[in-house]
């Protein structure tokens, strides 16, 4: 299983030059707090290409608990509700044999790298690559709530 990083300016450059095949996306954007705000319109992938699109913040634990603006309303577990629909479509995908995830969110550095971050620990034991590489913030609320329904969803898929 392959995992890649991509900020919106990178995908969109990856989408005009050719998507690769055997490849799906996960795609984040903002809620909208502005009319028009450019971070909460959807990257428009290519035809055919399946894509998880999730609208989610890009906010950290400590902006959730210090009351931070941006984290308006929301609790631990409150942020990322996805998270078990999300690990459904990447567990059908690997099922369908799809082996490259493209992680994508506004900056490629905090949503994106936690859900890649959480592919590659549930698929090749090696989600500490994600963590270790300074490029990268792995947002570890995405991070702990992927990794867990993966697990989850996969055993139910086992017992069902």
């Amino acid at each position: 299983m392959k995992t890649e990083i991509y900020s919106r300016e990178r995908v969109e450059n990856l989408i005009e030059s050719g998507f690769p095949k055997n490849a799906v996306a996960i795609s984040f954007r903002d809620r909208p707090m502005i009319a028009n705000d450019p971070y909460c319109t959807p990257v428009r992938y290519p035809q055919g290409v399946a894509v998880y699109h999730c609208v989610a913040d890009d906010i950290t634990h400590d902006d959730i608990t210090s009351g931070h603006p941006k984290a308006r309303e929301i609790t631990a577990e409150s942020f990322f509700q996805d998270a078990v629909k999300m690990a459904d479509f990447i567990l059908e995908q690997a099922e369908k044999g799809i082996t490259n995830f493209i992680c994508q969110c506004e900056f490629g550095q905090s949503r994106s790298a936690g859900v890649a971050g959480a592919i590659e620990e549930f698929f090749n034991k090696n989600g500490i690559s994600v963590f270790a590489d300074y490029r990268y913030c792995p947002n570890q609320i995405i991070y702990n709530k992927l990794i867990k329904a993966l697990v989850t969803q996969n055993l139910m898929r086992k017992i069902t």
